[in-house]
């Protein structure tokens, strides 16, 4: 059945429905973790860009009878972004609640609607983070043979402590994030080198927080959402790990410099019903409008092909 050939009538947001949709949660998806949401009222945006110079401080120590310390700065560059609106939906024939629990159906069809427009979003802000085009010219290494995790020679313990000074000199803030397809973080977790690093710092046994505290890192996040094309399954975040600056802001706001954001639109998603013009067919529709961007190419840093 297409649903999109169906007349809709009586299309209403459902609150309830949206409520109870809304505990949908899925603990592989991390994109919004690396890209915080931002609430916005608005779908066509002007977004800052931010250099170096928006992390890193100035002098502004005052003499008796000087002026204050004045701004230097970087003109401000901003970016077109429109938020897109995505869609997904459910249907319920009249025949298949005639014995059933239709209040239960509807919150199952509803979940289920949702769940599409949510991993969609968590593979687009993926396919962000796993772009080498998200990264500046410095921020960037691909590594090979014996410098890929799952050799023995390699030093992910040096490799991230190196990425990590790279991003601080240039920003001057301390690198809060990493994050790890689900590939990577096991070629992480089994490294010979990296386990040595722990034992001989006596901080306990190898596991995630180990790991951070070893690293100085204060999130770490695997992803480990799949997408499934052709009948074949396959991780959205790739055999990549990335460090990055990300806000610590809790209510962010599209100035507060950080890697990217999620650009998503106030009061979405939300779960709408409607009816066929017989009224024989329910539908139960997910909507989510968002825009994945970055918008400091200097505040995060890329292994490429950490797997060999």
């Amino acid at each position: 059945m297409s649903g999109s050939a169906q007349i809709r009538h009586n299309q209403l947001k459902s609150k309830l429905l949206t409520s109870i949709a809304h505990g949908v949660t899925q603990a592989e998806h991390i994109g919004t973790k690396v890209f915080p949401i931002v609430q916005e009222t608005q779908k066509n945006l002007e977004v800052p860009i931010f250099g170096t110079d928006a992390f890193t401080s100035v002098s502004t120590k005052r003499a008796p009878g000087a002026p204050p310390a004045q701004g230097t700065s970087q003109q401000v560059t901003t970016i077109p972004v429109q938020l897109i609106e995505y869609a997904y939906e459910e249907f319920i024939d009249r025949q298949e609640t005639e014995d059933g629990d239709l209040f239960n159906l509807k919150k199952a069809k509803s979940r289920n609607a949702l769940q599409k427009v949510l991993n969609g979003r968590e593979i687009n802000i993926a396919n962000k983070v796993n772009d080498y085009a998200s990264y500046g010219s410095d921020n960037k290494e691909t590594l090979t043979t014996t410098d890929q995790w799952t050799h023995a020679d390699s030093n992910p313990f040096e490799q991230i402590m190196d990425g990590k000074t790279t991003i601080e000199k240039k920003l001057g803030v301390t690198v809060n994030t990493l994050t790890l397809g689900a590939e990577s973080w096991n070629a992480l977790f089994k490294n010979v080198k990296l386990r040595k690093e722990i034992i001989d710092a006596r901080i306990g046994l190898v596991t995630i927080e180990t790991i951070k505290q070893i690293l100085e890192i204060e999130n770490l996040f695997v992803g480990k959402a799949i997408d499934t094309v052709a009948g074949v399954n396959s991780f959205v975040w790739k055999d990549n790990a990335v460090l990055s600056y990300t806000t610590t802001n809790k209510n962010p706001n599209k100035f507060d410099p950080s890697f990217g954001f999620t650009f998503q639109r106030k009061g979405h998603p939300y779960i709408t019903e409607s009816q066929d013009r017989n009224g024989n067919i329910d539908f139960y529709t997910a909507y989510l409008q968002y825009a994945a961007e970055v918008i400091s190419y200097d505040a995060a840093y890329i292994f490429k092909d950490t797997n060999g």
